[in-house]
């Protein structure tokens, strides 16, 4: 498109598009702000140079190509929404960015390193996302990436290079970043100088390892406000990228961790075999040290490694009976690596979405956004036990540390403190005493109290009917056998807290509850997870104030408990202060990346605070991770509700009434199911459905009067009888609780 024909486009229409200024240009054609008269939303519109549209076989290959890329759906990528053809004038409609390009975002002297790696996260995760679809960008630059005003990147023009011929590519592409591209020979070139790869510039094939090529060039210039191959005069930007290395990171920003540089030295090699081999795993490696920014020590050779997920160990026993206590293991190592300083724990949720499952190391690694993976099995046999433990850095494969435990049954907790001390020294190299003090665990005077106490911990995280009322018997029989054990009460703490959350609560369940929290916080001061069961307890009964200072010390005690967090989140949400909520779901997100629940909560408080483009971001996130979670766990009812509920608000409504049946199938007698799936289908406009599951929840013992006469999205079914009778059997039930509390 040539530069004299921006005028004359201000003020047409092309289709049902209202072209309102010009915004910009591209390798692609020029760019415009534009107005969707159907749907009466701004969007950018880009028009094709004739160079691209030419001939009937390219102008079908550019339609593929925009097609493949309509399709993906991430955070991260500017959304595709049409293509069209209007009196001889080809162009694609997307989303419109308010915001910047990222190379007008770069000073002087590089970004700060917190704002560097979460930008070169969500770009490595963009072209993550991309790649496995198959789309490859070919020309990621500064000006393709754009940075909205929430501060979030967003690649754009993903794969559209490829539509345009090597030979017509010198002619088309003209920005700040390309300076080269004017004198390109015919036939040679494909991409933008100076960020093309080695076998761009050859006019070589090029598959993902160029864009990972690419994407170090973008985080080179993100540290050092330079660009690694730019030179004086364009023959010798040519060599540099052939033949120079870049200039070592650590020289120009000393401040910055050695493995980073490291990273960009990996993603720039001149050889794509010796490139990083997926962008996940880049961006596990930059979540790794984004984690590890916040410790204070210097950065040593262990530091890529600081983040691990402990995966539940795998029964070995003969008779294959001890799931339970190989859960157990991995959970309590799990609890105590987390409260090291300075080391990244994969939250126990995340962890055992992989329990049974036959991926690979690198790929569970990458799933969880971690360096380094400890699984191990038990072989439990009467008093005997055999337990088998290996660390592997996820990135090579390669074992960190292994060993083998032949011991008796009492001996179970001293294994647990070896492997945990074990994983912690190749974490943080040395140990100190402060360190094993950390590691230590509360553990009972009795191995049967322990058996009880894991057992329990096996039903609680159930969350079915039923299963609490087992979860707590079990835990008393522990307190029974061993009045000591802290860790104990809180189970009977939380099996009570859970079952008032959806079967209604009473002062005599309040008073066992709390009596068990603070019976653990007596024995055990420093047990994170005794003021989490506080804090839970005076958030169900209303006391807010008290229930955030539980939270606060247990995060206080362990910075990345998820369920602090969570639920610390919750409380402020249940007040209306969303910016407090947004603000602890954020950190809940990040204690726990791969929990749907936090970001689907969370885009509630952004959508009441106005914030709608974070909140679909929100949204979309979550439903990309229960879609990862249901992968490894088809008949999680909670994926399957809480994701339709955000795909019916995301305007997805058949994929959301296809989730909200699973969830009615895998669970029609569950409460929490019943009551989430009636709000679904009463936002929906489904009344009958909505009473019916409503109905059913009752039936099932749902006792939560409060929640279903101010919930608002019951609203729509208030005036129907059938409502108010289901109104009428709570209240009664109410009633005869206070009637039967008062006497």
């Amino acid at each position: 498109m040539r530069t004299g024909s921006i005028a004359p486009m201000i003020g047409r229409t092309l289709g049902q598009y209202e072209i309102l200024e010009h915004i910009g240009a591209g390798g692609m054609g020029e760019v415009y702000l534009a107005r969707d008269r159907d749907l009466d939303r701004r969007v950018a519109l880009k028009v094709l140079p004739e160079q691209a549209t030419d001939r009937v076989e390219r102008l079908e290959r550019f339609r593929r190509e925009a097609r493949a890329v309509a399709g993906l759906n991430h955070p991260n990528i500017v959304t595709i929404f049409a293509i069209g053809e209007d009196r001889g004038v080809h162009y694609f409609t997307m989303e419109l960015v308010e915001g910047k390009p990222l190379g007008q975002l770069i000073p002087a002297a590089g970004l700060e390193a917190e704002r560097l790696l979460d930008l070169a996260i969500e770009i490595a995760d963009a072209l993550d996302a991309a790649h496995s679809r198959g789309i490859v960008h070919r020309d990621l630059k500064p000006s393709n990436v754009l940075v909205n005003g929430a501060g979030h990147a967003k690649v754009l023009d993903f794969g559209l290079a490829k539509v345009v011929e090597p030979a017509e590519m010198a002619l088309l592409t003209r920005s700040e970043d390309d300076t080269l591209d004017q004198v390109t020979a015919p036939g040679m070139l494909l991409g933008s100088f100076p960020y093309m790869s080695p076998e761009q510039a050859r006019a070589q094939s090029v598959d993902q390892r160029s864009d990972l090529f690419a994407l170090g060039a973008l985080i080179f210039e993100m540290a050092t406000g330079t660009a690694a191959f730019r030179r004086a005069a364009p023959i010798e930007t040519l060599h540099a990228i052939l033949h120079d290395p870049p200039a070592p990171i650590r020289e120009l920003r000393p401040e910055l961790p050695a493995a980073l540089s490291q990273l960009i030295e990996e993603c720039l090699s001149k050889d794509p075999a010796l490139r990083p081999v997926s962008a996940a795993l880049v961006g596990a490696r930059l979540r790794s040290l984004r984690s590890d920014s916040s410790s204070d020590e210097d950065p040593t050779p262990s530091a890529k490694v600081r983040s691990v997920a402990v995966l539940p160990f795998v029964d070995m026993s003969p008779e294959r009976d001890q799931d339970y206590f190989c859960d157990g293991v991995a959970e309590e190592i799990t609890n105590a690596l987390g409260h090291l300083e300075g080391v990244r724990v994969a939250a126990r949720t995340s962890a055992f979405q992989f329990k049974d499952q036959s991926e690979d190391i690198r790929e569970v690694g990458r799933r969880l956004g971690v360096a380094s993976v400890l699984e191990g099995s038990v072989r439990k046999a009467g008093d005997q036990l055999r337990v088998n433990a290996q660390l592997i850095e996820v990135t090579t494969g390669y074992q960190l540390w292994s060993e083998r435990f032949d011991r008796t049954l009492d001996d179970v907790f001293a294994i647990q403190d070896e492997i945990a001390e074990c994983t912690a020294r190749c974490l943080r190299g040395v140990l100190t005493d402060s360190d094993r003090e950390r590691l230590q665990r509360d553990r009972p005077a009795q191995i049967d109290a322990y058996e009880y106490y894991l057992r329990g911990r096996k039903n609680l995280h159930q969350h079915r009917v039923g299963s609490f009322d087992r979860a707590h018997e079990l835990f008393v029989k522990a307190t029974e056998l061993d009045p000591g054990y802290a860790p104990a009460y809180t189970g009977i703490a939380d099996s009570l807290s859970w079952k008032g959350m959806w079967y209604g609560t009473d002062p005599e369940l309040v008073s066992e509850a709390l009596a068990a929290a603070d019976r653990a916080l007596e024995l055990a001061p420093k047990l994170p997870e005794a003021h989490v069961s506080r804090g839970m307890i005076f958030s169900l009964i209303g006391r807010n104030d008290e229930a955030e200072e539980e939270f606060r010390l247990a995060v206080a005690l362990n910075p990345g408990h998820w369920e602090a967090h969570h639920l610390w989140a919750r409380t402020c949400f249940s007040e209306g202060r969303n910016d407090d909520a947004i603000r602890h779901f954020a950190d809940a997100r990040r204690a726990n990346p791969l929990d749907f629940q936090s970001p689907l909560l969370q885009s509630m408080a952004f959508d009441i605070a106005g914030r709608q483009e974070d909140a679909v971001e929100a949204l979309t996130e979550g439903v990309k991770l229960a879609e990862r979670h249901l992968e490894l766990n088809p008949t999680e009812s909670r994926a399957l509700y809480f994701g339709a509920i955000a795909l019916l608000k995301l305007g997805q409504e058949e994929r959301a009434f296809d989730w909200a049946d699973r969830a009615l199938e895998v669970a029609p007698h569950e409460p929490p199911c019943l009551y989430n799936l009636a709000c679904f289908y009463a936002k929906a406009g489904r009344k009958q459905q909505a009473l019916e599951c409503l109905e059913t929840a009752v039936r099932e013992g749902f006792g939560q009067f409060e929640w279903i006469t101010k919930d608002p999205d019951l609203d729509s079914i208030r005036a129907e009888p059938r409502f108010e009778e289901l109104l009428a059997i709570l209240r009664s039930r109410e009633e005869t609780r206070q009637v039967r509390d008062s006497g």
